[in-house]
């Protein structure tokens, strides 16, 4: 129960985020949702919605300022179309991470960590958002490190 109204909560703070324009950081991990009128939520992936991971935010190419809103009949709807495409579903890309689960080092798969937008060394079965190319320093407690994006759940 407590999870559920969580979840519904964030789902709240996602769509007045959209609607005042708020974005993500280079390199967040995202999560979609579907909201009660079926429209697609984009939110910091966490815990609470790894299940629904979609990929890696890549600020290059969010176009959401370039929609003329006399030419859309929803706007938000507009931004969210043109915001998908700056989520990166496979390829490379340097995703945020930290070092809750222990340092990352070449071949690591990344997952979710408790910080929401953020990836971690994978250390249980879980989704994940895919395979660390390079070793982090383990002197900086978080970062930016180059991945390959592979979404898809790991047993382990």
């Amino acid at each position: 129960m407590k999870k559920t109204f969580l979840l519904f909560i964030i789902l709240i703070a996602t769509r007045v985020c959209f609607s005042q324009g708020i974005s993500f950081e280079d390199g967040s991990v995202i999560s979609v949702v579907k909201g009660s009128n079926n429209a697609k939520n984009f939110l910091l992936s966490s815990d609470l919605n790894s299940y629904s991971l979609l990929g890696v935010y890549f600020k290059a190419l969010d176009k959401r300022e370039t929609i003329d809103e006399n030419a859309v009949a929803d706007i938000n709807i507009a931004r969210l179309s043109v915001l998908e495409k700056a989520i990166l579903k496979d390829g490379f890309a340097r995703v945020r991470y930290n070092q809750q689960n222990g340092i990352i080092k070449k071949g690591d798969l990344i997952s979710i960590s408790s910080e929401p937008g953020v990836g971690a060394k994978a250390v249980a079965s879980g989704m994940v958002v895919g395979i660390a190319l390079e070793d982090t320093d383990p002197k900086l407690s978080s970062g930016l490190v180059e991945i390959r994006v592979l979404i898809q759940y790991v047993k382990f």
